[in-house]
């Protein structure tokens, strides 16, 4: 079945961002030739039949793209033009691009996870919570039990790819995993975080 998804999921490189993520690489390549990323302009291209993801996923990563000018595909290549390879080339190369960032939704999977039971115990405000009455009747007595229960949530898989245009290659790919993040801002900044930190591992970024 063809993922879908109900809201844009850019995703952010050339960002030497920090801090925690839940994302995760399951896998990454790096043209062993590769040095530090220098592009000066960037073309950013989600690849997803959704018009409404496809604009505003390319719009927010060419705006998180800070080490170069990034322009978003939608903003002068039509429908027409990305299905026609050579008339998309002509108008990339015109533009001046020496960069690309490209996305792609490859699954939308559902995971489930369970949680234990437990005992629960409010906090008793002092002394007065076991002392009198029996030691309040024996420190909440019956205490109550929480049943353990099953929950399941979105991992969004995304293949990201960067194509160095003056050399006609690709410089870097990776397939990451995000569980679902509770807002688009926070899918943003985990992806962010999560790909700068993996960038300057593999020695692309400062």
């Amino acid at each position: 079945m063809k993922p879908r998804l109900h809201y844009a999921l850019p995703f952010l490189v050339l960002l030497a961002s920090c801090g925690t993520t839940t994302t995760t690489f399951t896998d990454t390549w790096k043209d062993p030739e590769a040095g530090k990323l220098d592009f000066k302009k960037v073309l950013t291209l989600v690849i997803t039949d959704e018009d409404i993801i496809q604009r505003s996923a390319e719009t927010k990563l060419a705006e998180n793209i800070t080490r170069a000018e990034a322009v978003p595909a939608h903003s002068f290549l039509t429908k027409e033009d990305l299905k026609d390879v050579e008339k998309a080339k002509a108008k990339v190369v015109e533009r001046g691009f020496d960069g690309v960032v490209l996305m792609r939704i490859v699954a939308v999977d559902e995971q489930e996870q369970y949680v234990s039971g437990r005992y629960i115990s409010d906090p008793s405000y002092g002394s007065w919570g076991t002392t009198g009455f029996w030691g309040y009747y024996g420190y909440y007595q019956p205490r109550v039990y929480e049943p353990g229960y099953t929950i399941s949530k979105q991992v969004i898989t995304i293949e990201t790819k960067i194509f160095s245009i003056r050399e006609n290659k690709m410089i870097w790919s990776g397939l990451s995993r995000t569980p679902q993040p509770s807002s688009v801002k926070g899918l943003v900044d985990d992806l962010a975080t999560a790909a700068g930190k993996k960038l300057r591992e593999e020695g692309l970024l400062d």
